[in-house]
């Protein structure tokens, strides 16, 4: 894991499920822990949008988390 790639993909996720949803996430907890292993596996849990899952998302959070 590198920091920029750690960041920048904790900045794409800020940008598109809201930074308010990042900051009561697990996933945040678990980066504030330095427990980034836990952390990697919280972006597959975010792939749905009104309770559906869309492979879209599915995509984008396999990517921030490769980045990550």
């Amino acid at each position: 894991m590198s920091l920029k790639g750690a960041q920048a993909a904790l900045i794409d996720f800020a940008y598109n499920c809201d930074a308010g949803n990042l900051q009561a996430s697990t996933l945040r907890k678990a980066v504030y822990l330095g427990d980034f292993g836990s952390a990697a596996e919280q972006f597959p849990k975010w792939v749905y949008a009104r309770g559906i899952k869309l492979s879209g998302l599915v995509r984008r959070r396999n990517a921030e988390r490769e980045l990550f």
